[in-house]
Parts: C-alpha cells; structure tokens; sequence
C-alpha cells in the first residue's frame, strides 16, 4: 500500500479542549480522503505466496505515473498487528534493489511496534512512470483452529490516495495443502482464474481511490500442520480475560462512586434558604475575605489579594501618586500610629514595604512582591476564615483527605495506563478499563473534594449573603451601571473578577483623585496585584492482515 505523505472551571475547560479537537479532527479526516494530484496507478500486482511453516511471502508491484507536478517520494506502510513478524523486507525501484539510507536513490525501511514504513526517495520527476516493488516475508499470518487455518489479507492498501487501472493478485499454496471451496475476495468485481493446481488470479480493472479487498482462504487442518500464531494466542487471551477486566473498570468506579455518596450522607450541606438571602452589606467582611465565600466552601486566589490591595488604597492607608507618567504606592511606616489590619492585609503590607525606598515603590514593582507572598496571604485569609467560625473542622478535612485522594488515584490510574499499554498487545485493549476507570475515579474525587461543603451554618449563611451581593454586582455591571457603585463597591468588584468593567465605566473614585487617567490607574492597579481573572479582559487495522497506507509526494 503506497501512500502520499502529506462541574467547575477546569472541567469546562477540559470539554471546551475536547470540543476543538474533535472539530478539528473533521476536516484533517476529509482532507486525507482526496486524491493526490497528478499521481496515477497504472498497475497494481500482488502476488501472496504461502510457505509451509504458515508464513506468508508477499510482493506488491505498483506501477506511478507521475503527472503535473514533480515527485521525489512513495511511501508504503503496512500494519503487523495480526503478524508476529515482517522479515526480508526489500524496497525496489525499477527492478533494483535501493539500498538503505535517506539520500535520493535509496530506501528506508524501518519496522516499529504497529507498522513497517518504506520510503522511496529518488530525484524529483514529472510526466514519467516507475515501477515501486515491496518483498517481504510475513510470519504467523494465518489463523489456526481446530476447523483449519484461515487466511483474511488485505491484497491492496486499505488507504491509497489514487486510482488504479489494472489491479491483479496471485494466491499460491504448497503442494498438498487443500482449499475449503477455494480463495475468496470480499469485495466486488474481481475476476477469477485457477492458474494451476495450487495457483489461483484474481484481476480487477479501475479501482477506485481507497477501494481496497481482502483475500481470504480456509485450508484444511490436516493438509498445513502449524501452531497458532503469537498474535493469535494473544488475542484469544484478550478475549477471555476482556469480561474479566469491565467486571473490574466497574466494580471500581461502583465502590468509588459508593464512598463518595458515603461522605456526603457522613457530612451533609447545611440547609439556608440562598433565595432569601440579603446581599452582604460593605464593611460586613474586608473584600478579600468576602469575595472568597461561596456557600460551599472559601476560595481565596489571586482576586482576593487585588482586592486587598484596593481597599488598602480606598480606606487610603496606602496611597498613590502619579510623576511624569509613572505611578508610585507610597507605604507609610509601620509603627504604632499605623491603623490596626487584619491579618491578610498585613501580609500586603509587610510585602510592599519590604520593597520600598523611602516609603515608596513604583507601581509595577509591585506585582512581583505580591506574588511572592501569595501563599503566606492564603494561609491567613483561610486562617482568619476559620477563627471567624465559618469553616467546620471535619468538613475541612474530609474535603483535603478527598482532594488528595484523587491526586494519589490519579497518580496510580496513569501509571497502570502506562503499564497497560505496554501490554495491550497481548492483553488487549480492554486491559486499559481497569486503569482507566482509576483515572475517572481520581477525577470524580478531584471533583468532589473541591466541591465538598466545608462550610458551617453561619458560614453557608454568609457565602450565600456574599453569592447575592456578586450577583447583584454582575447585573448591575452587564446593565452598564458599574459607575454607579465604584465608590462603595470597587475593591469587592475586583474581587469578583469586575474589575476591568468597573476601570470602564469612567468612574471616578476618590481615592484616584489627582491621578490624570483614572481608568488606566484601576488597571495598572488590577495587573500589579497579579489578578489574572481580572487583567485577561482589559484593553490597555480490522480483522485482515496488510492493509495500511499508500501515497507519493
């Protein structure tokens, strides 16, 4: 066969991902069924020889003619998934053995896992003819049963990207081994013709693009003694132990499944009524404490410390100034006359002032501080969220005890999917159910372990208080009155990832008096605290043996 060679926001992500590649994958399908242009079979001979030993000799002989446009390639791939070996393999070009190599004149040949490839190289040519020819010697190709060996042989490339004039095959079996009623081709049009007494043709004229036929052949078992084949045995090992491995894929993902629903009966979600909520009033909690509420559990990230650092400015302990177009945060001194912050703002402070010269640090230094002390900033707005109540302590851990769950699983499922890819040539494909029911476990896990209510009464009552002020917040930024609240409700809407339609709404705060382009300020403002939420929108094979591909280029 020659061929031309030619339920959050991860998971979201993940189907969006799926989505596009499956989309794409359409066109790349269509485009490899064309023909390739100015490529033409005059002729395709296959003769298929049989040996005592069950191997199979087999030679295709294609005749190219090149036409319109230059050639200076021909590649044949053929599948060994139901040989146990491809040996003798040689490449001619008008009747002369090419040597190995990479250079025009030569051939490769490289034989892999799943395929042989052969490539002929030669000098570009246009508007002339060769002959291509492929010898090699399958082993193991046939089929053994108590009824017999049995043959099924792809005799043209299942994939070939040109039409054929003539195509003819040759099937010959040792002396005194008996045909059951004769070779067959399943396909239509072919012509038959006993040549001798173990000799049989089969011609068929105009093969169509990609039209392909498969010889078949039923020998009587006591004319061909042989032993069943590797890939045979192997297969029917598949067979028999596939139940066996979808029993295992499901009992894992029942009992994985069980001991979810098992933690959410142990910890139920408290009951509020989230329809009735009052949005969370200001001042109620710092903005980087209550934008992190939900009314599953906290999540505190990079939007929590942008809108610290807002409301750090807004309440004005720190401040800004603008001086020949550069912005500057001044820190005041941390001494006892500094007003009282809360821990997680204190983190802010700490990280900016370290950084300071004279009390003052330039506004896009500021971001690489911050990131610095992300994790320190984490840890004390969940530590303040605890001391405060709203988390319960085993809810917390059968949340982390989850999450890590399914990193482990995760972790052990790719790793048996290795291993099992390793040995699906001989355990078959359905040896992959049993790890990959692993990783969808670990997946489930992950799922449920982010998502498992952590929160106690008071705190699902104030997630839910929290969950209505942001919904308040987006409706009132989609109907273009974001300028409306930016006084009161600025360092919130950073928090919520409003950020940049806040900067837009031309608002002026008062904390930005002074500052010349106010909007501008907001987002060099939103990108220092390292918000990425924020600052993303803003504008500054089958049952036959042969088979495989074919084509020129």
């Amino acid at each position: 066969m020659i061929a031309p060679v030619a339920y959050n926001e991860a998971m979201r992500r993940t189907l969006l991902v799926l989505a596009v590649l499956g989309c794409l994958a359409v066109p790349g399908k269509s485009q490899a069924q064309s023909p390739t242009r100015g490529l033409h079979a005059d002729r395709f001979d296959a003769r298929l020889t049989l040996l005592a030993d069950g191997s199979l000799e087999v030679e295709e002989v294609i005749t190219l003619r090149f036409t319109d446009r230059a050639f200076r390639e021909v590649e044949r791939r053929v599948p060994i998934g139901r040989v146990d070996d491809l040996i003798d393999v040689e490449a001619l070009m008008d009747g002369r053995v090419l040597p190995a190599g990479r250079e025009a004149g030569q051939a490769s040949i490289g034989i892999g896992r799943r395929e042989l490839r052969v490539l002929w190289r030669f000098p570009e040519t246009r508007n002339t003819t060769h002959q291509f020819t492929l010898r090699y010697r399958a082993m193991g190709a046939l089929r053994v049963d108590t009824r017999g060996a049995h043959l099924a042989w792809h005799i043209l490339p299942t994939r070939h990207r040109y039409a054929i004039s003539d195509a003819e095959l040759i099937w010959q079996v040792p002396a005194g081994v008996v045909s059951q009623g004769g070779p067959a081709l399943e396909a239509e049009g072919w012509s038959w013709t006993r040549e001798g007494e173990q000799v049989w043709s089969a011609r068929k004229r105009d093969v169509a693009v990609h039209e392909t036929a498969i010889l078949t052949d039923h020998l009587e078992p006591t004319s061909l003694a042989i032993a069943p084949s590797r890939w045979q045995v192997d297969e029917d090992r598949a067979r028999q132990l596939a139940p066996a491995f979808i029993v295992g894929g499901a009992v894992i993902l029942v009992m994985g499944a069980g001991m979810v629903v098992m933690m959410r009966l142990r910890y139920p979600q408290p009951r509020v009524d989230h329809g009735t909520a009052v949005p969370a009033a200001a001042g109620s909690l710092p903005p980087g404490l209550g934008t992190a509420m939900t009314i599953t559990r906290p999540r505190v990230g990079l939007p929590q410390m942008a809108a610290t650092l807002c409301d750090l400015l807004a309440r004005r302990v720190l401040t800004i100034e603008e001086a020949g177009g550069t912005m500057t945060i001044v820190v005041p001194p941390m001494d006892a006359a500094a007003p009282r912050l809360r821990p997680h703002e204190q983190v802010v402070m700490d990280a900016l002032w370290l950084a300071t010269k004279q009390g003052r640090l330039p506004l896009k230094d500021a971001q690489r501080r911050l990131m610095s002390v992300l994790s320190a900033f984490k840890a004390a707005a969940h530590q303040e969220i605890r001391d405060a109540g709203y988390v319960d302590a085993e809810r917390r851990w059968a949340a982390r005890s989850m999450t890590t769950s399914g990193v482990v699983t995760l972790l052990v499922g790719f790793a048996g999917l290795v291993a099992s890819a390793l040995w699906v040539s001989s355990m078959g494909p359905a040896a992959m159910l049993v790890p990959g029911a692993v990783i969808v476990l670990g997946v489930v896990f992950l799922i449920a372990g982010e998502t498992f209510p952590a929160l106690t009464t008071s705190g699902v009552s104030v997630g839910g208080q929290w969950a209505a002020r942001a919904a308040f917040l987006k409706a009132e930024a989609a109907a273009h009155r974001a300028g409306q609240h930016a006084e009161e409700w600025l360092p919130v809407a950073v928090g919520l990832g409003l950020g940049p339609k806040f900067a837009k709404s031309g608002a002026v705060v008062s904390w930005l008096a002074g500052i010349s382009n106010p909007s501008a300020a907001l987002t060099a403002i939103i990108i220092a605290a390292g918000s990425p939420g924020n600052s993303a929108g803003i504008s500054a094979g089958g049952m036959a043996g042969g088979g495989g591909f074919s084509g020129a280029r």
